[in-house]
C-alpha cells in the first residue's frame, strides 16, 4: 500500500503552493506504475484553493475514476496561523474565521474567487459520495484484484465500505 499526496488536479493551484515535486501532466503514468508493481493506492486530495476554477470538483472526480485510486481523502485548503499564506489572506480579508477549532482541514478557513465557504463544503461532500458510491467501490476493488489479486480485492472493498459508512455518517475519511 502506498499513499501519495496528489493535493490537486489543478496546476496553478500546486505552483501557488509551491509544489514543485506534483507535475499534473505525470500522475496518471506514475499511478498506473505504482500499481503495475502490485500496490495499493491512497491519495490525499486538498479542495478549496483560493484561485481554483468552477469545474475542479468534476475534474477531480473524474481523475479520480481515471487513475484507479483505493482510497481519497479529502481535504480543504487550510493555511495555518502563523504561515505566510495565513497572513497575506488575513491582509487580503479572505479569512473566514481565525477560530482554531475550524483549522482542521474539514471545515472551509478561506474565501476563494469562484465559490462561497459553504459552496466548497458542500462540492467536497458531493466528491466524495461519488468516489465512495457503491457501483465505484465494486469497480476499485475489482481492479485491485486483477492488479494484486484477493489482497487487492479485499483491501480495497474493506476500506471502499469504510468510506461508504463514514460518508453517509457525515464522519473525515480515515482509512
Amino acid at each position: 500500500w502506498l499513499n501519495v499526496g496528489i493535493e490537486s488536479v489543478h496546476g496553478p493551484s500546486l505552483e501557488a503552493q509551491e509544489k514543485w515535486q506534483n507535475d499534473v501532466r505525470t500522475y496518471l503514468e506514475t499511478l498506473a506504475c505504482i500499481r503495475d508493481h502490485g500496490m495499493s493506492v491512497s491519495t490525499g486530495i486538498m479542495l478549496g484553493f483560493p484561485g481554483e476554477p468552477r469545474d475542479v470538483f468534476d475534474r477531480t472526480g473524474e481523475f479520480l475514476d481515471k487513475a484507479a485510486i483505493d482510497i481519497a481523502i479529502f481535504h480543504l485548503y487550510t493555511p495555518y496561523p502563523g504561515t505566510r499564506e495565513h497572513e497575506e489572506h488575513r491582509a487580503q480579508g479572505e479569512l473566514v474565521t481565525e477560530d482554531l477549532e475550524f483549522y482542521d482541514t474539514y471545515h472551509a478557513v478561506v474565501r476563494c474567487k469562484h465559490f462561497a465557504p459553504e459552496e466548497v463544503v458542500e462540492n467536497v461532500e458531493r466528491l466524495a459520495e461519488r468516489f465512495y458510491g457503491p457501483s465505484r467501490i465494486v469497480k476499485r476493488a475489482v481492479r485491485g484484484w486483477m492488479h494484486s489479486g484477493v489482497s487487492g480485492f479485499v483491501r480495497t472493498l474493506a476500506v471502499g465500505a469504510e468510506g461508504f459508512i463514514n460518508v453517509r455518517e457525515g464522519l473525515p475519511l480515515h482509512p
